[in-house]
């Protein structure tokens, strides 16, 4: 807004010379009186395209999804914050928590539930806007791919933080973007047959256990704790018990229970046992803040006659 009201106190100055100018011509030659109208009407369909041209020609700012993801943050939690950031980069709404719409028919709006913010955000399936997407959601460093249930795509960034669904239609592409908190419902990633990827958001897997199995379970892999606690492979690291979701175990540790309401036992780089309940088995890597961690843990495991891991 204040680049366009400079834009034409600039033009209202300019103006008013090319008017004096032309003033001061008539007691000169016609060629010169006639020079400064020419000049003067291509200032006034310069001006003219100056001031409406930007609604339909200048280049469109789209959220990335870095941005969008920064959005849904605990820490950008404040509707005001995101409402501002919005008219910022040109989206506006008749209410607060409405529907942010800038000049090109895109649309970005935002809800709280549980203490989680969701943020949702179409745009116009253009070429251009598909090229910018595309490229991002092919960058690992944002998010990887989870699963696909023939209408809806779902990823999740590499540490698990972040959930990301997108719909796509030929005429709009619609994502979804929310921080998950730990403890959130979080599965393991199966990659490959009996193996699976277990960050610091994962909360269960889809291996379900009979009471009498024998269960092999062995896990590779390291996971970074932040700034000043390091890394960190399945056995845990000592100290900082303060930061761990169970004082019983090592920080960062890899830990696993038998159905939801199981006891939590070490599972380490190996656990072999035999299963005295039946249930899913869940998971967690033992750290009660893992926002800023990086990194996965991979199992390999085997039960009773299935592959039994190296």
């Amino acid at each position: 807004m204040c680049e366009r009201i400079i834009l034409l106190r600039i033009i209202a100055y300019i103006y008013v010379w090319l008017q004096h100018s032309t003033k001061n011509s008539i007691h000169k030659n016609k060629n010169m009186k006639l020079t400064f109208l020419t000049i003067k009407y291509a200032f006034f369909v310069f001006t003219t395209l100056a001031i409406t041209i930007p609604k339909s020609v200048v280049a469109q700012d789209y959220f990335n999804l870095n941005e969008l993801m920064n959005l849904s943050t605990s820490e950008f939690s404040n509707v005001y914050d995101i409402a501002d950031l919005a008219n910022q980069q040109g989206y506006y709404a008749n209410e607060l928590q409405g529907t942010y719409k800038d000049n090109y028919g895109n649309e970005l709006s935002f809800y709280k539930y549980e203490g989680t913010v969701y943020i949702d955000y179409k745009i116009k399936a253009t070429a251009n806007a598909i090229a910018l997407f595309k490229s991002d959601i092919e960058d690992k460093t944002y998010f990887m791919f989870n699963s696909n249930d023939g209408k809806t795509k779902y990823y999740r960034s590499p540490n698990g933080r972040f959930s990301f669904s997108i719909v796509e239609t030929k005429l709009t592409w619609e994502f979804t973007v929310s921080e998950n908190k730990k403890g959130d419902p979080s599965p393991a990633y199966a990659f490959e047959k009996n193996k699976i990827e277990v960050n610091s958001y994962t909360t269960y897997s889809n291996i379900f256990i009979k009471k009498g199995d024998k269960v092999y379970l062995k896990a590779t892999g390291a996971i970074k704790y932040g700034p000043l606690a390091g890394s960190g492979g399945p056995e845990g690291i000592d100290g900082y018990e303060f930061y761990s979701a169970n004082a019983n175990f090592k920080h960062g540790s890899l830990l696993g229970k038998i159905g939801e309401d199981g006891n939590w036992f070490l599972i380490g780089s190996y656990k072999t046992f035999i299963a005295n309940d039946s249930g899913k088995l869940f998971l967690m890597v033992n750290d009660a803040d893992p926002s800023n961690n990086e990194g996965s843990f991979y199992i390999e495991y085997g039960i009773n006659n299935e592959i039994k891991p190296d």
